[in-house]
């Protein structure tokens, strides 16, 4: 009885170092990945930084684009709809 009790403890014991060997592991992985997360970060943030400028130059561009383009087709819109309520006015009376 006095062996199985001996190696209990010991199992115990091994078992113990092994839940504090992959804490250890999960720590050191962790602090690892967010340090490689800081750096990644320290890199790609003049590389976004142009990426959004780039891109607010392009939609400031398709903007007036897209007005010049769509300005004849929105005047002509609103004069049909003009002149259609002009004469639907002028039809009730």
């Amino acid at each position: 009885m006095v062996d199985l009790a001996r190696w209990r403890d010991a199992a115990l014991i091994l078992l113990a170092l092994e839940a504090l060997l992959l804490g250890l592991l999960l720590a050191a992985a962790t602090y690892l990945g967010l340090r490689g997360v800081l750096r990644l970060q320290e890199r790609a943030r003049p590389v976004l930084s142009k990426g959004r400028i780039y891109a607010r130059q392009i939609r400031e561009i398709t903007r007036r684009i897209m007005s010049v383009v769509t300005a004849p087709f929105v005047w002509l819109q609103s004069t049909i709809a003009g002149l259609r309520r002009t004469l639907a006015t002028l039809g009730r009376r």
